[in-house]
């Protein structure tokens, strides 16, 4: 649910629009085609490669005949709809040292709405749980940007539970045209494949995997309770045990791995973030990858 809104949070709305802007204005200029690039553009011509152009818009055919390299140029054709569809349920408010999950995904959010700002694209939130708990239509404005910011700081989860595939659905429903989803989450389950791939047919998806350190790693702290924020079950855990933090350590790498499986088998290469993270730095390796 949103908090009712005070001067606290209006002045936390400001100062992280503001670090975006200078970002944008700084070390994420270029990121935006770079992440988005295929999203309401077409090819125009080739280039000599100048300092700074990304590695993935290399035309390597040109690139083999000439001996030296050559980048891809493209021309916009339309205006982007962006959908931010995040994960709002109690698992992304995993507690402890340091920040949450949904932090990361507040960063993540707040850096693409002020990209598309920039870009002059639209933008709408979704945020969900066991079902979709807030939606808000893609727009174009400041106000508006600053609204989305707004609610993401604001979010308390209410309910247990987290379920992807509605929102997902309700995304491909309301977008009849082409748009891009960047869909936010600890994918704690995953969505239905074939879902996946009829939204991915008409849509451009960015899956951003977030976490929280200690659900990689289970630490030596001697005997814990914790709690499972999704269902309220606790348990009692000896973290003394090698044998325990080794199983838990496992289980947690192939739930990852299921995790960037499912994304690359889909092809859509996915974002993973620790909250812990540079945010900006991981965004900006991830334009850099080749395009598969």
């Amino acid at each position: 649910m949103i908090v009712p809104s005070h001067a606290g949070l209006s002045k936390r709305v400001r100062g992280l629009r503001l670090k975006v802007g200078t970002l944008i204005d700084g070390q994420l200029v270029g990121t935006y085609e770079s992440l988005f690039k295929g999203e309401g553009i077409e090819f125009e011509e080739t280039r000599p490669y100048q300092h700074g152009d990304p590695v993935r818009w290399i035309d390597w055919r040109v690139t083999a005949r000439s001996a030296i390299p050559y980048v891809k140029q493209f021309r916009q054709q339309r205006d982007l709809t962006v959908q931010l569809v995040v994960d709002g349920s109690a698992s992304m408010f995993v507690t402890g040292m340091g920040r949450t999950p949904f932090d990361a995904a507040i960063d993540v959010a707040a850096i693409l709405v002020g990209l598309a700002d920039d870009q002059h694209d639209q933008v709408g939130l979704t945020i969900f749980e066991n079902s979709i708990a807030h939606f808000v239509p893609p727009r174009r404005s400041a106000e508006h940007s600053s609204r989305l910011v707004r609610d993401l700081l604001a979010w308390r989860p209410r309910d247990s539970g987290t379920r992807l595939d509605k929102p997902i659905e309700h995304f491909f429903r309301f977008h009849r045209n082409r748009a891009l989803m960047v869909l936010v989450s600890d994918f704690t389950a995953l969505p239905d494949r074939g879902l996946m791939r009829a939204v991915s047919s008409r849509h451009q998806v960015l899956p951003v995997v977030v976490c929280h350190p200690r659900e990689r790693r289970l630490p030596r702290c001697g005997l814990v309770r914790v709690v499972d924020p999704e269902t309220g079950r606790h348990v009692g855990l000896d973290t003394h045990s090698t044998r325990l933090r080794q199983h838990y350590n496992r289980s947690a790498d192939q739930h990852h791995a299921d995790i960037e499986r499912f994304f690359r088998e889909l092809s859509m290469p996915a974002l993973s973030l620790s909250s812990d993270d540079d945010v900006v730095a991981k965004l900006h390796r991830f334009t850099q990858r080749p395009l598969q």
